[in-house]
């Protein structure tokens, strides 16, 4: 008479199914989070890139406007003609510098056309647009941050990973039950 009896042994496998569902969920849920960050750290990549192509335009201009007035003051005389040739150096320096600044924002707007659309590079259009971040990165003077227990605890919360591990437990108990039921005498 006890193995076998109560309604909870035999909704079990509904429970476990539900549970599945819910479990389904937060796995999307969590590879939707995971996506959304790895985007948007592509992005702030993209915006780092581009903020060192303008320093370094920069710093060409200044090494320049450096060999331009080395090159006045050599006329002049006021200045040893070895000036130039440490003057041209550095112009050719800067000039690598900003070669490789916009390498590096070239190659990091084909990795985002890549994550972005399903054809990546190969479709033309693609392909030519260039991606113009609207965004600069400003450190706030002063952030209004929660004490660290109340993040860390709200963080807790709100992980997928976290909540499925719960479903799991609580499925192997759903079938543990079942299975000490079985024990029972019939």
């Amino acid at each position: 008479l006890l193995q076998g009896f109560g309604v909870a042994l035999n909704n079990r496998f509904i429970r476990i199914a539900k549970n599945n569902l819910r479990l389904s969920d937060l796995t999307f849920q969590q590879q939707v989070i995971i996506t959304v960050a790895a985007v948007e750290s592509l992005y702030w990549d993209l915006v780092s890139f581009n903020e060192n192509v303008k320093v370094s335009q920069q710093a060409l201009a200044l090494a320049e406007k450096l060999y331009n007035d080395n090159k006045k003051q050599v006329e002049i005389g006021t200045l040893a003609p070895i000036e130039i040739v440490r003057a041209e150096a550095e112009v050719a320096a800067r000039q690598q510098d900003l070669t490789v600044a916009e390498t590096q924002l070239l190659f990091q707007e084909t990795i985002i056309k890549n994550a972005l659309s399903r054809t990546g590079v190969a479709s033309p259009s693609v392909s030519e647009a260039r991606i113009i971040p609207t965004d600069r990165m400003n450190v706030p003077e002063k952030d209004a941050m929660p004490p660290m227990q109340e993040l860390v605890t709200k963080a807790v919360e709100s992980r997928p990973d976290v909540a499925q591990t719960r479903i799991v437990m609580d499925n192997a108990q759903i079938s543990l039950r079942g299975s000490r039921n079985s024990l029972l005498p019939s």
